[in-house]
């Protein structure tokens, strides 16, 4: 039996599903999701996926790019592992 490919967004959204439900690291899912997200850039699904969809996975991608995992290095208007989850929660809400 073939397989489907998935489309990008449902991999936008597994990997989403998977830190909500733990199995990710905040960092873990912050490096697998720029990865995905650099790839999605550069490709020409950028062009099919429909604007709910894109403003998703840019908002997703704005979360963690104000997430900073180190203490020592975290402003007032960086995200720690916390508020980055609160985050994701409320933008796929």
């Amino acid at each position: 039996m073939i397989q489907e490919a998935k489309s990008v967004y449902q991999i936008f959204f597994s990997l989403v599903q998977e830190y909500l439900d733990g199995a990710l690291s905040a960092v873990e899912f912050k490096t697998k999701y720029i990865e995905i997200w650099k790839k999605y850039r550069d490709s020409d699904e950028v062009y099919e996926i429909n604007l709910s969809r894109d403003n998703f996975i840019d908002r997703v991608f704005t979360a963690l790019d104000c997430y900073c995992e180190d203490e020592e290095l975290r402003d007032e208007e960086d995200l720690d592992e916390k508020s980055l989850k609160a985050e994701v929660e409320k933008i796929i809400s």
